[in-house]
């Protein structure tokens, strides 16, 4: 599920219609130009308004104005022409580069889920999760698209976790439970040298935060997290819930539903809480 911000293209409108106005206007002076000179031949108020008008250093001036104006807004609609198609071009070449990006995110998200039998389209249905709530809570279009990408990318720390821990059937010793704590903060060390990701990094560092502040890795609490990592936890944690794993059979949406609103206000946002159970269809209490 993608959501895409569409590129304002009202630039390049503006100057094309300044191009185009610049040459009518251009040509409309040298057509009255010639008319005036034409009718000035045989037309004896054309040349009292001459004689009056254009004396002869005046007359040079304007002569000489009046053919200059058309060629000067000829050539500005030219250069204006030409930069409205150099900004059409720049956001051709920005989609292109949008959309290779989105493709090497989803890819690189499917690779991450491809490392276990367990995860395989974890990160496509959290997004989807995540995106849903979003929308209920009113989010706006340019944060649901950060959301998203931080969604597709929110556990890239798990890079640095061994499979065998991820993978493990029974219950995780203390020392093994550290090192999977760690993957949100690894995550955002992994994302941070990309310009173009910052935005999307503390979503994905704090995306294990609880608001009562026992989440990890560093014991925000309440509004200290931002919305889009309250939003990511949830969807995250229903898909958790509701996964067979190595270590657990998954809940029923029903029984996942409950234990959310169990854990609001210790665990989830309540605000958060209510969006989601809204676009899930379930009522909030």
């Amino acid at each position: 599920m993608t959501n895409k911000i569409s590129p304002d293209i009202s630039g390049y409108r503006s100057l094309y219609r300044l191009s185009i106005y610049s040459v009518i206007l251009a040509w409309i002076m040298l057509g009255l130009y010639f008319y005036v000179i034409t009718w000035s031949e045989t037309s004896s108020t054309a040349r009292i308004v001459q004689y009056f008008l254009l004396p002869e250093q005046l007359g040079i001036k304007f002569r000489t104005l009046a053919l200059l104006v058309p060629l000067v807004l000829t050539a500005v609609s030219y250069l204006l022409n030409d930069r409205a198609n150099l900004f059409l071009k720049s956001i051709a070449a920005e989609q292109q580069l949008r959309l290779l990006r989105d493709d090497l995110i989803i890819a690189f998200a499917n690779a991450l889920d491809a490392k276990s039998p367990w995860t395989q389209g974890h990160s496509q249905r959290v997004t989807a999760y995540a995106l849903m709530t979003a929308e209920k809570l009113h989010v706006n279009e340019e944060d649901r698209e950060t959301l998203r990408i931080a969604s597709l990318l929110h556990d890239v720390g798990k890079m640095g976790t061994y499979d065998l821990i991820l993978d493990k059937p029974g219950p995780l010793t203390e020392e093994e439970w550290h090192l999977v704590k760690l993957h949100p903060g690894k995550g955002e060390e992994i994302l941070r040298p990309i310009k173009q990701l910052q935005h999307v990094l503390p979503i994905i560092k704090y995306h294990h935060e609880r608001v009562d502040g026992k989440g990890y890795p560093d014991g925000l609490t309440g509004e200290e997290i931002p919305l889009l990592a309250k939003i990511l936890s949830l969807a995250d944690s229903f898909y958790s819930m509701t996964a067979n794993r190595p270590y657990q059979l998954g809940m029923s949406k029903t029984d996942a539903f409950e234990e959310i609103k169990k854990k609001t206000e210790t665990h989830f946002d309540p605000a958060v809480a209510k969006a989601f159970l809204n676009a899930m269809g379930c009522a909030e209490s």
